[in-house]
């Protein structure tokens, strides 16, 4: 009676330790992948900046062999895009949007402008709000797939990749202003960019005073059909 009673006891005793043991994984775990995503976005704000600066003072693309393998890359942007550190919100955004929009010129048959839309049939703040975050998406899409085309020794699949990005990037400008060029008479082609505004130093003399400067960062002319 002793001994069965003795080995309740153990085996209780072993279910709970085992119990235990595995709550400490788990915590074990979870403390480890929190610190890891914080590594990660700590890495990613210090990188950028870094990256920046090479571009824009040293006309320089940054490249460090090991930690290029933890920037943001096509190899590990499902991490990205899943554990919402990429939305552009929150803590720290990789692709947080930045001042840009699309602007659709209408053209007659000699060339010349009978309008111009930034809006493109948005009526309400929501609408241009979600619009104006599309063109920010664009603009970081059409960056990557230049970084891409930096690429050597390729093979077909990625070939194909970088087609279908480009074919999209083209078609969603076409699409985008479409509807309102077939509205306007005498409209013969339209010509959509997507806009970003340069940011003013305001470090400089008069900047205060000076009016924010326009960069096209792509444009793409199109015939109406």
């Amino acid at each position: 009676m002793e001994n069965a009673f003795n080995e309740e006891k153990i085996a209780l005793f072993l279910k709970d330790n085992k119990n235990s043991l595995w709550m400490k994984i788990k915590k074990s775990l979870v403390l480890l992948f929190v610190l890891f995503h914080l590594s990660l976005i700590f890495f990613q704000a210090f990188w950028s900046t870094l990256d920046v600066y090479w571009t824009v003072r040293l006309d320089k693309t940054l490249s460090i062999p090991i930690l290029d393998l933890f920037k943001q890359n096509e190899n590990i942007e499902p991490y990205y895009i899943f554990s919402g550190t990429n939305t552009g919100y929150g803590f720290y955004g990789i692709q947080t949007a930045t001042e840009k929009y699309l602007r659709t010129t209408y053209l007659n048959s000699a060339g010349n402008v009978l309008a111009s839309n930034r809006h493109h049939g948005f009526q309400t703040l929501n609408g241009r709000t979600r619009f104006k975050s599309y063109a920010s998406f664009l603009g970081n899409y059409i960056s990557d797939t230049e970084k891409l085309k930096e690429k050597t020794n390729v093979d077909e699949s990625f070939k194909k990749v970088l087609e279908f990005r480009q074919n999209y990037i083209k078609k969603s400008f076409k699409w985008i202003g479409m509807n309102n060029a077939k509205k306007i008479k005498n409209c013969e082609s339209y010509k959509v960019e997507l806009i970003s505004i340069v940011p003013v130093d305001m470090m400089e003399k008069g900047a205060n005073n000076e009016k924010p400067k326009l960069y096209a960062i792509q444009e793409y002319t199109f015939p109406i059909q």
